[in-house]
């Protein structure tokens, strides 16, 4: 009891708990977006928005280039010096934004042939324009979110996400109650309108920011480019290698079966959002333990923390199909399964998440996860490939079940291996 006590005493359990908390919100929400696109378009329409909204998270991740990890390992030792901070968080933005505004020119030139001969979706235009024309905004986004979170300033960050979740929502019901929702508004709601909200609250909640922000000298001595470059071809073969499956099916698979998996695959992927709220938090603890006995310690805690998670997807496992029936519809009942086979196979990823943590910021050494990801990668796409010609829905679970668990043998090998090198207090 003593120990329990003294746990959650800790600030690294309030901020687990404040950051847990926000993501739950965050999942109710996109938990009720869910229930109502499935309950007003049809399997053939969510399979389309899923996919086009797929394509905005993979390349979204992709386009981060590395940014990410480079806030969190860099920005906390510069936070009590104004100008410092500022020059870094000015130089980084510009450089996240000039390699993603090339890349997102040259995926332009690809419209057309995403749409009509890789992913057959054969709609108009203008939905990649919505959708893509997100990108940069969320880019944007994020860009802002990781900085409140290695500010440790866990509590705004999730104000401002779950206060958008509700506008957002309201908008939904607004445009439904005015009888003109269609796919297309389902894009810009879900697309550009949540950002842009975002920036807005940023704007009345810190008026001073943006003018420190933009008169900020840009000093390219705050560029780290080495470390930023490994962690971001890693992040590549890791978002692709997650969304891949869902991209075979809907090339060899009809537009509702693109549903069924599309919806399952959400599902399961709202409850792994909670696992960000351990990894935000215990990511710079990590950064700073030196010895075998403070990082046994952080896989002890990290274990604590991520139960509930693991409850929710043996729950999603053992889930009746009369409740996924009630909730999404008879027109959904061939997703049921696949819930079930993607929420078992995902208890590996919440495994694995210790030795990434070790590997990118205790020992620093992005390689291993840069190897991990790209296995990753090649089993799903191999798997998925010849599973889903021969199973159906059924193949892709299959080749992430054995991806995940030969990477998960890899990853815990040479974390042991990199533990025993460390001094043990």
């Amino acid at each position: 009891m003593k120990r329990i006590h003294n746990l959650l005493k800790e600030q690294t359990t309030r901020e687990v708990a404040v950051n847990t908390v926000g993501n739950y919100l965050n999942i109710i929400f996109s938990a009720i977006y869910v229930v109502v696109i499935a309950r007003l378009f049809s399997p053939a329409d969510n399979g389309v928005y899923i996919v086009l909204f797929t394509l905005v998270y993979v390349f979204t991740n992709i386009f981060d280039f590395g940014t990410s990890a480079t806030i969190y390992s860099y920005l906390p030792a510069v936070l009590t010096d104004k100008t410092k901070k500022f020059e870094f968080l000015k130089v980084t933005f510009l450089y996240q934004t000039f390699l993603a505004g090339i890349a997102l020119l040259i995926l332009g030139i690809f419209i057309a042939p995403l749409n009509d001969q890789w992913l057959k979706l054969h709609v108009p235009l203008r939905y990649f324009l919505w959708t893509f024309g997100t990108i940069p905004l969320l880019i944007w986004q994020n860009f802002v979110l990781n900085t409140l979170y290695a500010s440790r300033r866990f509590t705004m960050a999730n104000i401002l996400i779950n206060t958008i979740n509700i506008i957002r929502l309201l908008i939904l019901f607004l445009v439904l109650l005015l009888g003109t929702l269609n796919l297309e508004w389902l894009l810009i709601i879900f697309g550009p309108v949540g950002p842009i909200l975002f920036f807005l609250l940023i704007i009345v909640l810190y008026p001073n920011i943006p003018r420190k922000f933009l008169t900020a000298t840009i000093n390219r001595q705050h560029l780290n480019v080495g470390y930023s470059a490994v962690f971001f071809v890693a992040t590549q073969f890791y978002f692709v290698a997650s969304r891949l499956d869902l991209f075979i099916i809907a090339h060899f698979l009809t537009k509702p079966e693109v549903g069924y998996y599309g919806l399952a695959q959400k599902i399961v992927f709202s409850i792994l959002t909670t696992i960000n709220s351990v990894t935000q938090v215990l990511s710079p603890q990590f950064a700073v333990a030196q010895s075998q006995y403070e990082i046994i310690r952080l896989m002890k805690r990290f274990c604590v923390y991520c139960l509930l998670p693991v409850a929710l997807l043996i729950g999603a496992i053992v889930t009746p199909n009369t409740i996924y029936t009630f909730v999404f519809s008879n027109a959904f009942n061939p997703m049921h399964h696949i819930v079930r086979l993607l929420s078992g196979v995902h208890i590996f990823f919440v495994i694995m998440q210790i030795p990434m943590l070790f590997f990118l910021y205790t020992i620093k050494k992005p390689r291993y996860v840069l190897i991990s990801n790209l296995l990753l990668l090649f089993i799903i796409g191999i798997g998925s490939y010849y599973g889903v010609q021969r199973f159906g829905l059924t193949g892709p679970p299959l080749a992430l079940l054995i991806s995940y668990f030969i990477v998960t043998l890899f990853a815990y090998t040479y974390f042991f291996r990199e533990l025993r090198r460390l001094p043990k207090e």
